[in-house]
């Protein structure tokens, strides 16, 4: 009998830790966005395109506004 108890707890720990490990992963994947679906990829992708080009639109303008910076001091006059 108590051989029994043992092989059922056994048996109960590793389908109770497979479970565990696939549940796991799924959730991963789904954070993850492995089963997203095609609307939700193409939308992140453009999202992405967008986000890259503001990011490049936004250096050009702090190079233009430090060239602006810099050209106004070579060309400020002494106030003495």
């Amino acid at each position: 009998m108590n051989i029994f108890c043992v092989r059922f707890a056994f048996c109960l720990y590793t389908y109770h830790s497979y479970y565990c490990i696939y549940h796991l992963f799924a959730f991963e994947a789904v954070y993850f966005g492995l089963y997203g679906s095609r609307k939700n990829k193409r939308e992140t992708l453009g999202l992405l395109f967008k986000v890259d080009s503001l990011q490049q639109e936004i250096e050009n303008n702090e190079k233009y506004l430090a060239s602006i910076k810099s050209a106004r001091r070579e060309y400020q006059t002494p106030t003495r």
